[in-house]
């Protein structure tokens, strides 16, 4: 639950309180909100704040109940049923992985990547930017053979497809450190 339906919810909550709090004077013989209700009835202002009140609380009662019912795993996933119940690998933890080893492949500078789950299996799509002295074919192919193993080995999902752009090549090769 994200921090603005965190603070609706809170609102909503006092909301009630206060409400049920009213009631139960008005079930014990207060008698003032009900003239108070009565009277704001009476008025076209009054007949619309409460019609508008109504919507909004009915509106954020019924984002309450969708929130209850929807599944609270990634939306974007992978599903392995194991013995002891299901496990769910969120595909941003996929895209991390595929950044984290393409930048080991010798030649790869900077990599944005995009992972998408088909019938097939993972369909990886990547953005790369590689060092001036790479053979981009050799670079590619190691990518894709490398991230094939890797995830196969990790997320033990097969790759089915590896895009692999090559955006732009870094202007100066890298130089090995002195000291």
């Amino acid at each position: 639950m994200g921090i603005f339906d965190r603070i609706i919810l809170t609102i909503y909550s006092l909301s009630l309180t206060v409400l049920s709090a009213v009631l139960v004077g008005v079930a014990a013989g207060w008698t003032l909100p009900q003239d108070f209700i009565q009277k704001t009835l009476q008025t076209v202002n009054g007949r619309w704040t409460v019609g508008v009140t109504s919507a909004v609380f009915t509106v954020v009662s019924l984002r309450f109940i969708w929130y209850v019912f929807t599944p609270r795993f990634p939306r974007r996933a992978i599903v392995h049923e194991a013995e002891f119940g299901d496990v769910y690998v969120s595909l941003d933890a996929v895209e991390n992985l595929v950044k984290k080893v393409a930048r080991q492949v010798r030649g790869v500078r900077d990599v944005k990547a995009k992972v998408d789950n088909t019938q097939a299996g993972l369909v990886v799509s990547l953005r790369a930017v590689v060092a001036p002295d790479t053979s981009i074919p050799e670079a590619s192919a190691e990518l894709q053979n490398t991230l094939k193993r890797y995830v196969k080995d990790v997320v033990g999902v097969n790759i089915a497809q590896t895009r692999v752009v090559i955006v732009n090549i870094a202007g100066e090769a890298r130089r090995g450190r002195t000291e």
